[in-house]
């Protein structure tokens, strides 16, 4: 059972920075009408940039549940499923 836990933790891992690359890549493509200024700062800032995005679309829009939002929980619900199945795998006999 041990070996499951740490393949499903591997998956996870690797479907999280699969989806990290996504969401940045996407956010790059909302900054990019915005000039020069805004872009670079979405790239060397990509967490904080995705975080501000969010609330910029969800005011421009009014929803908070966009695409960027649920690509970001997606990420988030992955990031606690490899955390928990990485402490099953280390656990379990």
């Amino acid at each position: 059972m041990r070996r499951n836990y740490a393949f499903l933790a591997i998956l996870c891992g690797l479907a999280m920075a699969v989806l990290f690359l996504a969401i940045h890549l996407f956010t790059l493509y909302i900054a990019y009408p915005g000039g020069a200024g805004q872009t670079l700062l979405t790239l060397l800032l990509p967490v904080a940039a995705q975080i501000y995005w969010i609330f910029h679309i969800e005011h421009l829009t009014g929803t908070f549940l966009n695409a960027l939002t649920v690509l970001c929980l997606v990420w988030v619900v992955l990031a606690i499923s490899t955390f928990a199945l990485s402490r099953a795998s280390r656990e379990t006999a």
